[in-house]
């Protein structure tokens, strides 16, 4: 069953705490979601670098031994505003990913009320707050029972697709990146359109508006000199490519987070 605070219609994106299955299953990491449907027009945040808004947030209520992890962010899409603002946002329909380890303890049958209290920025021209408070309850059942899917199951399997691999254990040839003095330089053999997304506190690179995005297979970048500050209380860049192939092949989207040092800093 799913309940959520009524919501004012002013507000231009709405959020339900959704499953891709019926139930829970115990001693293992479920995935709830947090739904937002955009209005036209209007985006949310990602909670990479961005030169303005915030991403969502959330705080949990869960039953006792049950544990709610952190947010598993998928890629986002450039946004550029007037005046060269550069942000990285979801527009339309987005689905936040978010593991839930229920103990094996737990006997099946039983029903689980989790709850979120949310906030978040929303933008067009202006901004404006959003805050949901939304709550799930489910079943739990046993590892290996018939455990139906729920009409949220292809919003999940769309999120997955875009969620980052871990760039240190890619093996895809398609995909080359190169860490060499100032510079990243990046492949993507048949790539219609390959994009660059900077993570929280990541390295800062020069003209990531022109530079951040290619439509040739190869991005070249180069680190800002103006970012020494941030750099010397955390020497790791971290960014996260996705390469486009187009037509119905699914989009290759990695994380990767490696030491200045390997840059040349």
């Amino acid at each position: 069953m799913e309940r959520a605070a009524p919501q004012p219609s002013e507000e231009h994106a709405r959020l339900r705490l959704v499953a891709p299955t019926r139930a829970l299953v115990a001693g293992d990491t479920n995935y709830l979601g947090l739904l937002f449907d955009i209005d036209p027009d209007w985006h949310i945040y990602w909670n990479g670098l961005n030169d303005s808004g915030f991403a969502p947030s959330a705080e949990w209520t869960a039953p006792p031994g049950v544990e709610v992890g952190q947010i598993i962010w998928p890629a986002p899409h450039r946004y550029i505003a007037p005046g060269d603002v550069l942000d990285h946002v979801y527009e339309e329909r987005v689905l936040l990913l978010v593991p839930v380890e229920v103990p094996r303890g737990i006997r099946a049958g039983a029903m689980l009320t989790l709850r979120a209290q949310v906030e978040w920025l929303v933008c067009k021209d202006v901004c404006l707050p959003g805050f949901g408070d939304v709550r799930l309850t489910l079943p739990v059942v046993e590892a290996g029972s018939e455990n139906a899917s729920t009409a949220f199951a292809s919003a999940f399997e769309s999120a997955w697709a875009r969620v980052p691999l871990d760039g240190g254990v890619l093996d895809d040839p398609r995909l080359r990146v190169r860490l060499a003095g100032a510079s990243i330089e990046i492949d993507a053999d048949g790539a219609r359109r390959l994009s660059y997304y900077p993570q929280s506190e990541a390295a800062r690179v020069e003209e990531p508006i022109r530079r951040g995005v290619s439509t040739s297979g190869h991005l070249r970048l180069r680190r800002s000199p103006y970012d020494r500050g941030s750099l010397s209380r955390d020497p790791v860049v971290r960014f996260v490519i996705v390469a486009d192939f187009g037509g119905d092949e699914p989009p290759l989207v990695v994380r990767v987070e490696r030491p200045l040092s390997e840059l040349g800093g």
